[in-house]
């Protein structure tokens, strides 16, 4: 009987570090509850949150009609909540679709990105089958500047912030086309992306903001 070819295919090259990884990786599920689809999640939302930033800063300077080669930008010391609003305050000289979707995807933006700080800065808690980040929980009784923001975790809600976060991205790909190409000024001219951004904005800030839906799942009554 002739020998089988060897399998020369290695999907990924093994280190010292791969193992003490995939351990510290099942700990997150076994001792946080924190599933692998959960921290794979989580990584992409982080991603598209990047994107969204990265992405709505350049958008400001196409709307300054700003040239920033061997320039130090106006946005340099911007932070997130900066661009964001001076991205609403640019949208009044757009064309009413544009201006709409930009005030849309602005309040998405906001939203998400709470979201995503909540998760990125916040403290893991978990109660049971319900998990959270939350911002200053002042769990020792320590006076905090600010009340607490909460990131409910479960694979539904992180589905909910990575299409926010990802249609957003997508959303100030189209602006920037649509106020600086040949056909700037275009009557309708993103008319039909507001349904879209319309359903992933109210998504988000339902999340962010239903106190009963932050209770069904506190209680661990919503199905995953």
């Amino acid at each position: 009987m002739a020998a089988s070819a060897p399998d020369d295919t290695v999907d990924f090259p093994y280190t010292p570090h791969s193992a003490p990884s995939a351990n510290a990786m099942r700990r997150l599920d076994e001792t946080h509850h924190l599933p692998a689809a959960i921290q794979q999640r989580i990584g992409a939302l982080i991603v598209y949150c990047n994107f969204l930033e990265t992405l709505a800063e350049k958008v400001l300077w196409v709307f300054r009609q700003e040239d920033v080669r061997d320039q130090v930008p106006s946005t340099s010391r911007y932070k997130a909540g900066q661009i964001i609003d001076n991205l609403r305050k640019m949208a009044a000289y757009q064309e009413a679709s544009v201006l709409c979707a930009i005030e849309l995807a602005c309040d998405t933006a906001r939203h998400v990105l709470e979201y995503r700080n909540c998760v990125a800065h916040g403290e893991l808690l978990s109660i049971g089958s319900a998990t959270q980040f939350v911002s200053n929980p002042g769990l020792w009784g320590e006076r905090k500047p600010s009340t607490g923001a909460m990131a409910l975790i479960s694979e539904r809600f992180l589905d909910i912030a990575i299409d926010a976060a990802a249609t957003v991205h997508q959303t100030w790909q189209r602006i920037a086309l649509e106020a600086s190409g040949p056909s700037a000024g275009r009557i309708g001219a993103m008319i039909d992306t507001l349904e879209r951004l319309t359903s992933v904005r109210d998504a988000i800030v339902e999340l962010c903001r239903s106190d009963a839906i932050r209770e069904l799942h506190l209680n661990g009554n919503l199905d995953e």
